[in-house]
């Protein structure tokens, strides 16, 4: 759960592992409430899942494999020693 203004602290959690985030979101950045310094606005949520999936692209499944593309040039691979 994010009190923090601004995306970046969601979006280091993420590259740390967190796999839940909780930010506040206001429709209208004018609104008066008790969390709208910490809320973040349509802009900056689009920008937060934006990045959030190009993370997730980055890091990967964990799990390392030749994909199809790949298959035919592994004959030339060299090994290290």
């Amino acid at each position: 759960s994010d009190h923090t203004p601004g995306i970046e602290v969601p979006i280091i959690a993420a590259t740390m592992g967190a796999q839940i985030l909780e930010n506040h979101f206001m429709l209208d950045g004018d609104t008066e409430c008790a969390d709208a310094s910490v809320s973040i606005t349509p802009d900056q949520m689009s920008l937060l899942t934006l990045s959030l999936r190009n993370i997730e692209k980055v890091l990967g499944k964990g799990v390392l494999k030749l994909d199809d593309s790949q298959s035919s040039s592994s004959q030339f691979r060299r090994r290290s020693v």
